[in-house]
């Protein structure tokens, strides 16, 4: 057990944190540090409890599950629950995938994102990705 210091807002606050590994299904994928780590967001393959939780049956995907303040996914209007079904075209079914496409793109390319969010296919842009 280690005591973590975290400011948030302008507030101090100590968390305890119990180090391990986490196991597989509770791993959360974040995008890679070393091309779009400034997205700002994390996801998970679509489970039958997140099918469950965001209402998205039949349907295939990876579930943003966070969105970090002031990262360029919230100022894309992504929101904890969409599904993320395409980039630039090409479909999206696992974190694996979007590791792979995410890894081949270059740190200035604009993103092209085909989101699902409750019955509505939405297009979004992300302006450059460093």
């Amino acid at each position: 057990l280690i005591n973590v210091h975290v400011l948030r807002n302008g507030k101090k606050k100590v968390v305890p944190v119990t180090m391990g590994i986490a196991k597989k299904k509770e791993r959360v994928a974040m995008l890679p540090r070393n091309s779009i780590r400034s997205l700002g967001l994390a996801v998970r393959d679509l489970g039958q409890v997140l099918k469950e939780k965001y209402n998205l049956f039949d349907k295939e995907g990876v579930v943003v599950t966070d969105i970090f303040p002031d990262g360029r996914s919230e100022k894309a209007s992504l929101k904890k629950g969409d599904l993320i079904v395409a980039i630039n075209g090409q479909s999206i079914k696992s974190r694996v995938e979007l590791k792979k496409v995410v890894g081949d793109l270059v740190s200035d390319d604009t993103i092209f994102l085909l989101i699902s969010r409750g019955k509505e296919s939405i297009h979004i842009t992300v302006e450059g990705i460093n």
